[in-house]
């Protein structure tokens, strides 16, 4: 095994089950081929192999099926046969839900949310205004700024280095520019580890720049000569709010001020924006966006990434193709995590965190592979690391990338389809209608049993493979999307 860095071991302890799951994921793939082998020797010159017949009854006015179903394959084509033939009993299984007993899969997580949410909101109590130490502010700037635009910017591309350096050069004190100060605070929150201060002084730098800018930001958003600027000033921050502080009360406060001025912008304002501006609003109008669905999540429990604009994608003068390729991602999750489908599973798996009954269509439980093949077939060629991301051994196509960006469209497929199959292996069956046979929810858990191993597997190779490329290639916000994934079910 590839080396990692100090302070991982709940990744070793990972790798360590995950070397445990592929010996089960083995004797289920084995069982699972001796199966089907014995179908097909079994059926070799009969009709039935080729087209699969099934014995129908009208009970009470609705259809009832006589059949057994033998392996997901043929619950496949009967889904497809009912929609397809059933007319005007179309999508027949898309009525016929299953209902689980809700089960708490991760108490952190659960316990974490409750917290957040039903805490009184309180005023902060630890804005420092002046440091308790000496200190080149100057300097201490510089290197900051330097540190982050050379070794974060050049990825995700908040800032034109360009123009910000002409405007940098020409601060008589930096210490009076917002936006200077959120690039200070997001640089301190993204290279924490890194800094050479101690952790009480790095967290007390980071709070005294934060609470400095703060104070002039909220002058800003009035100001309609620098609204641009206090969106992006308030984008900045929120690294250090979410990732850091946990602050999310506060997170949401300053993000919807910063949508409420960015639509604004784009109802009234769009003309009065340089071609430069109208790409970095356009950036920052997105990154908003998906800060405040990752601030539902934890408020509200509620996932939906639905409003997240599809914004497009111009490289600007002197920038690395590295931007275009991290836009580019996230366009691909955003357009995944969107969608309608993808809203309504985890609106319905979201109870299960919380301990509450929920209920999954036999139709939505058997469109997610295919939806996610598709999505994945249609994602840039940079993102496409294997033929097959649902394969066994797609794992050793995350060996030979050497990009954390490249990895993320993989490990937002896999969280998602280790969410949805987990919650189909140990929650308790409350209720099932007549049409789904026991012979049908059996199959789909052994179906889950084999894609639950390999989607954990695939997000510990991928959390692996970023730490050894750098772990400082990875934006905050994916990477808290993959850990968050990991951590749901206590592994």
């Amino acid at each position: 095994m590839a080396s990692v860095q100090d302070g991982n071991e709940q990744l070793l302890e990972w790798w360590d089950q995950v070397s445990q799951l592929e010996d089960m994921l083995d004797a289920v793939n084995v069982s699972i081929a001796q199966d089907s082998s014995d179908e097909d020797d079994s059926s070799i010159g009969t009709p039935e192999a080729q087209e699969p017949q099934w014995k129908l009854s009208v009970v009470n006015g609705r259809v009832r099926l006589e059949s057994t179903i033998k392996n997901f394959q043929e619950l496949a084509m009967y889904n497809q046969a009912s929609i397809r033939y059933l007319s005007p009993l179309a999508g027949l299984l898309q009525r016929e839900s299953i209902r689980f007993e809700g089960i708490c899969a991760s108490v952190a997580i659960a316990s974490f949310g409750l917290v957040l949410r039903y805490s009184p909101p309180k005023p902060r109590q630890h804005q420092i205004r002046q440091l308790p130490y000496k200190v080149d502010y100057r300097n201490e700037i510089d290197h900051l700024v330097r540190l982050y635009l050379t070794r974060y910017n050049e990825c995700v591309g908040l800032l034109h280095v360009p123009t910000f350096m002409k405007y940098y050069h020409r601060l008589k004190d930096p210490m009076d520019s917002p936006i200077t100060l959120g690039i200070c605070v997001d640089a301190i929150a993204y290279f924490y580890p890194q800094l050479e201060h101690s952790p009480l002084e790095k967290r007390q730098m980071a709070e005294f720049f934060y609470t400095r800018c703060r104070d002039m930001l909220l002058d800003m958003f009035d100001q309609p000569s620098r609204r641009l600027e206090a969106i992006m000033t308030t984008n900045l921050l929120m690294q250090y709010l979410q990732d850091v502080m946990m602050e999310y009360t506060e997170a949401r406060r300053l993000v919807t001020i910063a949508k409420l001025v960015c639509e604004d912008i784009q109802a009234n304002h769009l003309y009065s924006l340089t071609p430069l501006e109208r790409v970095l609003f356009d950036r920052h109008y997105m990154s908003l966006h998906v800060w405040q669905s990752l601030i539902f999540i934890f408020l509200e429990g509620k996932f939906d990434f639905s409003g997240v604009p599809d914004v497009p994608v111009t490289l600007l003068d002197q920038e690395p193709e590295m931007v275009v390729v991290y836009l580019n991602m996230w366009k691909a999750i955003a357009r995944l995590l969107g969608c309608p489908y993808i809203t309504i599973l985890m609106k319905q798996i979201t109870h299960a965190v919380h301990g509450e009954p929920y209920e999954l269509s036999l139709d939505m439980i058997m469109q997610f592979e295919p939806m996610m093949r598709e999505w994945w077939a249609g994602l840039l060629p940079d993102f496409q690391i294997c033929n097959d991301p649902f394969s066994s051994t797609a794992y050793m196509a995350v060996e030979e990338v050497t990009s954390s960006i490249v990895l993320m469209p993989l490990a937002v497929l896999h969280g998602l389809s280790a969410l949805l199959h987990s919650s189909l292996l140990k929650p308790r069956l409350l209720t099932v209608d007549d049409q789904l046979t026991e012979d049908m929810i059996d199959i789909l858990r052994q179906k889950a049993i084999s894609v639950t191993l390999i989607s954990v597997k695939m997000l510990v190779y991928v959390l692996k493979r970023n730490l050894e490329i750098d772990l400082e290639a990875l934006p905050g916000k994916v990477c808290r999307i993959t850990f968050f994934c990991v951590c749901y079910f206590d592994l």
